[in-house]
């Protein structure tokens, strides 16, 4: 369950071996807490990345499931429970 998340923008960044119980310890490139994940040069281009694909996903479950549905109001409702939802959370 432990790992190691090291923050740096060095290009070849110093590795220590940490140990807990007579085991190493994973060192992983990026952390997701609280739903946000943040790599260890502290870009977030696979935060991004990871809502644009689960954003992506819901719009096409949505227009695939809305098509008989005519009007704009309920169909904007939907859009911003399904999918702007995804693209808000955690964005301030």
């Amino acid at each position: 369950k432990c790992k190691v998340f090291s923050i740096t923008r060095k290009r070849y960044p110093i590795v220590a071996e940490y140990v807990i119980d007579a085991q190493a310890l994973q060192h992983v490139p990026s952390q997701k807490d609280l739903g946000v994940t943040v790599s260890s040069d502290l870009t977030w281009t696979i935060h991004i990345h990871e809502k644009i694909t689960k954003a992506n996903r819901m719009l096409g479950m949505l227009k695939r499931s809305t098509v008989h549905v005519r009007n704009a109001s309920t169909r904007r409702s939907l859009y911003l429970a399904l999918v702007r939802s995804h693209l808000a959370y955690a964005s301030q």
